[in-house]
């Protein structure tokens, strides 16, 4: 029996230790500061002004920068002992949420994953200054957040950061992000965003992690804040966008970034930037050569060109629906690829100085009736004008001469305006022209 009760308290004091090692433990792993706490391995911090809280007098206060920030949120140890994250709400009846920059004069670096996921409460989040990334589904689904501020040196924004978020209606993300993955804005209903490209290679990647996930249709305005080069089909999933601005170091442009914004009514470009600028709202090479987007959205019926462009740049005109009549100048000497393909233009005189015509410039133009072909054109490529229904006259100034790769059309067979609407879709569409 003696032997049994020595078993029993040795096991009783083990279990008593074992209880305590796991409490100290899981209070070294989580750690929520609370009025007169102080943070496990850290320098005790004073009672002074800048303490967040009460406590009794001569106690230990947690001191947490700014001094507004929130109280009794949820911390854990950065992995270098030298940092903190906030894990969750913790004791916080906090709506309007302070992150702070420092504890106990330690950067709070990190918002951790599903940190406040869920949270119905908060209606605004100020993030500390030295929070460098905001994890998966940090807010998701907090709906009744209507504001966030977010710090300058940010670099990471993760998948569903703010997903669900849909009170948010405007947001900026700073220059300084580097990295967004994909889906940060899942399921939101933003107004007007700030942003820089980073590594995004759409817009839509911002708002969709997979295909059940689109661009909101609430998009109305975006604003670039950094980058150089904006990719193919860049905006081209923001259907309902009504303005575009560019900041002065974005140098290259594909010419598919726009196609699809049929509601685009304005491109602005910072007046620094070296290669580009905007006209009327509409985007042009920096020396006014080349117009590079008419913006798709605007509703005026006619449009006259610059006198200073050279080049209509592919997509230029892409699919615009409100524009039946436009005026080129005397200057211009090339139509691009895909120029005014899908436009609702209804009559086109080509002046002399054009002298080529590129890859499907006036591809389905449906409303297309008559187009003039001046003096200077030596070059239609294939399919120009090919599947517009509707052309039933097209005038050559110069009918002499004209080869469709090895197949030479007559000046007699130019003659008729009609027929050489015909030839140019068929049987001779798919051939490139040229005037020697």
């Amino acid at each position: 029996m003696r032997k049994l009760k020595i078993v029993l308290l040795t096991s009783g004091i083990l279990l008593l230790l074992m209880v305590v090692a796991l409490f100290f433990a899981f209070k070294e792993f989580l750690y929520k500061p609370n009025d007169g706490d102080v943070a496990p391995d850290m320098q005790q911090a004073p009672s002074d002004s800048n303490s967040n809280g009460g406590g009794e007098s001569g106690a230990s206060k947690v001191v947490l920068t700014p001094s507004d920030a929130s109280k009794n949120l949820l911390y854990q140890k950065g992995a270098d002992g030298a940092s903190y994250v906030v894990k969750g709400i913790g004791l916080c009846t906090d709506t309007d949420i302070i992150i702070p920059d420092t504890c106990n004069g330690y950067p709070v670096v990190a918002i951790d994953v599903a940190a406040f996921k869920d949270n119905r409460n908060i209606t605004s989040v100020v993030v500390g200054a030295n929070v460098t990334s905001i994890a998966e589904s940090a807010f998701l689904n907090c709906t009744r957040l209507t504001s966030v501020t977010l710090p300058d040196g940010l670099k990471a924004l993760r998948t569903n950061a703010f997903g669900g978020c849909v009170s948010i209606k405007s947001l900026v993300i700073p220059s300084s992000v580097t990295s967004i993955s994909a889906g940060a804005l899942n399921d939101t209903a933003i107004v007007d965003l700030t942003f820089p490209i980073a590594n995004l290679a759409d817009i839509e990647y911002l708002f969709c992690s997979d295909i059940t996930h689109h661009t909101p249709t609430t998009l109305k305005t975006l604003t670039v804040t950094s980058g150089t080069t904006v990719p193919a089909f860049f905006f081209s999933s923001a259907s309902s966008i009504t303005s575009i601005s560019l900041p002065h170091t974005v140098t290259i442009i594909d010419t598919s970034a726009f196609v699809f914004c049929y509601l685009l009514e304005s491109i602005t470009v910072d007046e620094n930037n070296t290669v580009y600028r905007s006209v009327d709202g509409n985007l042009y090479t920096k020396d006014m050569k080349t117009i590079v987007k008419y913006a798709i959205g605007r509703t005026e019926p006619s449009f006259t060109l610059p006198s200073s462009v050279t080049d209509i740049g592919t997509y230029a005109f892409y699919s615009v629906k409100n524009l039946t009549s436009i005026t080129i100048p005397n200057t211009v000497k090339t139509i691009h690829y895909g120029a005014f393909m899908y436009s609702s233009i209804t009559s086109v005189d080509i002046p002399d100085s054009v002298t080529t015509i590129k890859n499907s410039a006036f591809y389905q133009c449906n409303s297309l009736l008559s187009v003039t072909i001046g003096m200077g054109v030596n070059r239609i490529e294939e399919n120009a004008f090919s599947d517009c229904q509707k052309l039933d006259s097209v005038v050559f100034m110069n009918k002499n001469g004209w080869m469709a790769d090895q197949y030479e059309i007559t000046p007699a067979e130019l003659e008729d305006p009609a027929t050489a609407a015909a030839y140019l879709d068929s049987p001779y569409g798919d051939n490139v022209w040229t005037r020697t």
